[in-house]
């Protein structure tokens, strides 16, 4: 799990590019770490997703802010979450916020609103992104794929020749202009063998200003489980 972290003022915004608290230049005789160094990294091999803060502001003074995160990498990133921590006018610490992405596909921006939801009157919030920075999928066949608006949702059809019993996690993202709106995911711990798993993913808003689900593109994936 990677964390990326920022900090923002009332009425202030990030530039496009940077994503990490600006401080003095350090001192290479201090034996401590940075503080802003992502926690409990490791190495990973192949492509990896990266989830960067290009931007963010408030959208009402005090009560909703908005955030653009990218992933700049070369694969998914898993489990995006952004934790928002509000602050009053005297620097007390007063609650926090989250919203979360089962996935990220490359060279992807979700664009989103955080609303406090503390009882006291907000003055500032800072916060950080976690994701991690490997998803794992796997390349399963699917015979139809389909919105459904009333439910809403996303069903489909998957054919799985397989010698024994299945375990899947599905998840699925929509996009409008290109912007992610919806989300889901579900799990499926006994898939018969040799046998067609029709599915119904439901989704939840995660960006966007309409409710009705974007329909100019779909993103599935699939993960077998152990």
């Amino acid at each position: 799990m990677k964390r990326r972290k920022f900090v923002a003022t009332s009425g202030a915004a990030l530039l496009a590019g940077c994503n990490e608290i600006q401080g003095p230049d350090p001192d290479p005789d201090d034996p401590r770490p940075p503080e802003n160094v992502s926690e409990e990294e490791s190495p990973e091999s192949g492509p990896v997703g990266d989830v960067e803060i290009k931007q963010f502001e408030w959208i009402i003074d005090g009560k909703i802010s908005q955030f653009l995160l990218s992933n700049v990498g070369e694969a998914p990133a898993g489990r995006v979450t952004l934790v928002v921590q509000w602050f009053d006018a005297n620097g007390n610490y007063i609650g926090s916020d989250q919203a979360s992405l089962p996935v990220l596909p490359p060279q992807t921006a979700w664009l989103i609103e955080i609303e406090s939801s503390v009882p006291f009157e907000t003055d500032s919030f800072d916060g950080y992104v976690e994701f991690d920075p490997q998803y794992e999928m796997d390349d399963l066949p699917v015979e139809s794929l389909d919105i459904d608006q009333s439910v809403p949702g996303v069903t489909g059809i998957a054919p799985l020749d397989r010698d024994s019993e299945t375990a899947i996690q599905a998840t699925v993202l929509t996009f409008n202009s290109g912007w992610v709106t919806h989300a889901g995911q579900i799990t499926e711990n006994h898939i018969p063998e040799s046998t067609n798993w029709r599915f119904l993913i439901p989704l939840t808003q995660v960006g966007g200003d309409e409710s009705s689900i974007g329909d100019d593109e779909i993103e599935l994936y699939f993960s077998l489980l152990e």
